[in-house]
């Protein structure tokens, strides 16, 4: 900026569609001022209906830069901007650089844990529930779309450890995690795909569609030790091929052809795993426990 605007007090346009959020923070160092203010307080601007994937961070070591004129220009271009203030503004007089370092290092952490972990940023290419896409799903979706979730998996794999380090360095055991859209088996939505007698659409817990959307179903939360014993591809021992190949005991494998949750190829797979000879598969009628009737849920 030039120093005519400094002096005619230029004030930048904010383009249309361009909105802020007021972030406050603590430091692990120190918590709320006396007046319990939070030590840490920013605005993180954003453009509407875009979910940035890079963001801009401005802050300065006693300037207010929470409105810096050049937070409209980059949002504009679809750009993240957090204008961001250490605990020094306004007290030039006792700047500590130490300090400074970790207040900044605490926007960089809320825009990676919390700006950047949105519920609602998804690939459209790869959406299941985006009718473009199917159903019924092609081989041209279905082969990446299936490739995805293997290398999310060994991305959170690598977080977590990352994650489990630095906790375990601050001398805390452990956290909790979500993790995102975990009803999305193509199978729901479907028929054509492992073809049963199941009906299409459904799941364990009712619409597929609201289900990958909910809160508290199946997997949607994890401790970081928890994702490496039973989630982690990578790390797990919990593998049923591995137990398999040791399984040397009379075996029937029982499979209800219109189930929702495990499918009749999960069963062919289970019972050509066994190692044993003496195994039995049944493919039978009915869905998880069978006999789907009313008067099953209904404890009757």
């Amino acid at each position: 900026m030039t120093a005519e605007r400094i002096v005619a007090g230029y004030v930048a346009a904010v383009p249309k569609g361009v909105s802020h959020r007021f972030v406050g923070l603590d430091a692990p160092s120190k918590k709320r001022s006396l007046n319990s203010q939070q030590i840490f307080q920013g605005l993180y601007w954003t453009l509407e209906g875009n979910t940035p994937t890079i963001a801009f961070v401005a802050t300065h070591y006693n300037a207010d830069f929470l409105e810096h004129y050049l937070a409209g220009d980059l949002v504009a271009r679809g750009y993240g901007f957090l204008g961001w203030n250490t605990r020094f503004r306004g007290l030039e007089d006792l700047f500590i650089l130490e300090a400074t370092v970790e207040d900044i290092g605490v926007g960089c952490r809320w825009l990676k844990d919390i700006a950047g972990n949105d519920p609602v940023k998804t690939d459209p290419s790869l959406g299941m529930y985006h009718a473009a896409n199917g159903p019924p799903y092609s081989q041209e979706f279905i082969q990446p779309y299936r490739a995805a979730p293997v290398d999310k998996n060994h991305r959170i794999t690598q977080w977590v450890k990352q994650e489990l380090q630095r906790l375990n360095d601050a001398g805390v055991p452990d956290r909790i995690f979500l993790i995102h859209r975990t009803i999305a088996d193509l199978r729901s939505m479907n028929a054509t795909i492992d073809q049963s007698d199941r009906p299409v659409p459904s799941c364990y817990f009712g619409d597929p569609v609201q289900a990958n959307c909910g809160i508290g179903l199946a997997g949607h939360s994890s401790s970081l030790h928890t994702w490496l014993s039973l989630w982690s591809l990578q790390e797990s021992e919990n593998k049923f091929e591995v137990f398999a190949t040791n399984w040397d005991i009379l075996t029937a494998a029982i499979q209800g052809t219109a189930g929702i949750g495990v499918f009749n190829s999960d069963a062919r797979n289970i019972f050509n795993n066994l190692m044993t000879k003496d195994k039995e598969l049944h493919l039978i009628p009915g869905g998880h426990f069978f006999d789907d009737s009313e008067h099953t849920y209904n404890g009757e």
